[in-house]
């Protein structure tokens, strides 16, 4: 793999920024209440003796391994890369939509909840525009591509 040439459209940062800001959400909100990502972790994960140092660590690598496609993305024009978080987004867009539904009928976080699908379908929205995905081929593209 070598480095993509060529200025990044705005939408490929734009991207990035909803890419970023999805993962920081999710370290946040699993590094706020440890006990219950703890909790999380041990129905998901029976076999490991998780503890808080353990969370800790699973919840950072979750969140870097989150940024690997920005990466791939940003600094190798990966089109690969696009399909995987498509494909990743379709399946994460439902769940979080159930999340939002019922957070609304509880009346809990609705804001929080209703930010992550949202930035969700714009990273998508974004990363597949027609400025990013003519950059992604890596053709030469005009001047205003980039305003």
């Amino acid at each position: 793999m070598k480095l993509a040439r060529g200025a990044r459209p705005c939408t490929i940062w734009a991207f990035a920024a909803c890419a970023v800001l999805i993962a920081l959400i999710n370290l946040f909100g699993a590094i706020t209440d440890l006990e219950l990502t703890e909790d999380q972790l041990v129905h998901a994960i029976p076999w490991v003796d998780w503890n808080g140092e353990s969370t800790i660590i699973a919840v950072f690598t979750g969140f870097t391994i989150s940024l690997i496609p920005v990466v791939w993305i940003v600094g190798f024009a990966s089109r690969i890369a696009c399909w995987v978080l498509l494909f990743f987004g379709l399946l994460k867009i439902p769940g979080a939509l159930f999340t939002l539904l019922t957070s609304v009928w509880f009346a809990d976080g609705v804001f929080l909840h209703l930010m992550e699908p949202s930035l969700i379908l714009a990273a998508l929205v974004f990363v597949f525009s027609d400025s990013a995905s003519r950059w992604l081929r890596q053709e030469e593209a005009s001047p205003e591509t980039f305003a």
